[in-house]
């Protein structure tokens, strides 16, 4: 299993966030190997405060989960890197809670190269908001300037189409 898939299949279990996920990933001592039903009891047996054992309800809907994602990254040609990774911008992992993992189009190497700004706002902006902040990406793409998130919908997503 690559490094990708490893966190983001952890990320994505309940409870469980970036410290936890590190903690998780060291204790792992590099066997990223483990099938799914394995992992979720390796998980189980670090004893972590918030992590809740899954029943066979939400073992699906975590599966269902990952795998939808990595079905619409390949879909989409979206491409990832992991904090590990050498070519994961220094800027960010200099941040005190850094994304253990980049989903990104384009070129990375722009993301050392240039300033960074977030559009962030509502999930579901007027249509005044959805003016601005379709315009707000648009004017800082013309400066050369790029535009980050969680690519959440609302006005992140209209930043971006900016």
């Amino acid at each position: 299993m690559s490094d990708y898939n490893l966190i983001q299949k952890i990320l994505l279990l309940p409870q469980i966030g970036n410290k936890s996920t590190l903690k998780i990933i060291e204790s792992l001592n590099g066997n990223h190997s483990l099938k799914d039903v394995e992992l979720i009891d390796f998980v189980e047996n670090l004893n972590l405060p918030r992590f809740k054992k899954l029943d066979s309800e939400q073992y699906a809907k975590w599966q269902r989960n990952y795998e939808t994602i990595f079905e619409n990254n390949t879909i989409n040609n979206i491409k990832n890197i992991v904090f590990s990774d050498e070519k994961y911008p220094i800027s960010l992992r200099q941040l005190k809670n850094f994304p253990l993992i980049l989903n990104y189009k384009g070129n990375l190497e722009k993301l050392s190269l240039a300033s960074n700004v977030s559009v962030i706002g509502t999930r579901e902006p007027t249509d005044y908001g959805k003016k601005i902040g379709f315009r707000i990406g648009e004017v800082l793409a013309e400066r050369g300037i790029n535009v980050v998130s969680g690519l959440a919908v609302g006005c992140d997503a209209l930043g971006h189409l900016g």
